[in-house]
């Protein structure tokens, strides 16, 4: 009978955590990011439409008073991006970082690096 009841008990402390889990997946998260490039990189067009393309992200904004300059031959860029993730949040930040290696500008230039300024917050 008493384990009878422990199953019982353990199918529904599944099931609610499952909802809970599904329930917090769907919050719309926003971030900052700070992206390194070489200074003739085309950020514009073609690779904010790579960012917009990954999976989760909402909305990609590049803030135009954060660009500067790193090198004499780098600039780096802030974005703010908002985005639902699929999975939980620190291998969901795992997996855009390496989305972003991925991303290249219409002469083959890639992002040096990118660097989350912050941890996800919720959208309210």
């Amino acid at each position: 009978m008493k384990t009878d009841n422990l199953k019982i008990l353990q199918k529904i402390i599944t099931e609610e955590r499952y909802k809970y889990l599904q329930e917090r997946q769907k919050d719309v998260l926003k971030v900052d990011m700070v992206l390194r490039y070489e200074k003739d990189f085309a950020f514009y067009g073609n690779v904010l439409s790579q960012i917009r393309a990954i999976k989760g992200i909402t909305i990609a904004k590049a803030d135009e008073s954060g660009v500067a300059d790193v090198y004499p031959d780098k600039k780096q860029l802030i974005l703010h991006l908002k985005f639902i993730p699929d999975r939980p949040i620190l291998q969901y930040a795992h997996y855009l970082k390496n989305e972003f290696k991925h991303i290249r500008d219409s002469n083959g230039e890639k992002i040096l690096s990118v660097k989350l300024v912050g941890f996800p917050k919720k959208v309210s």
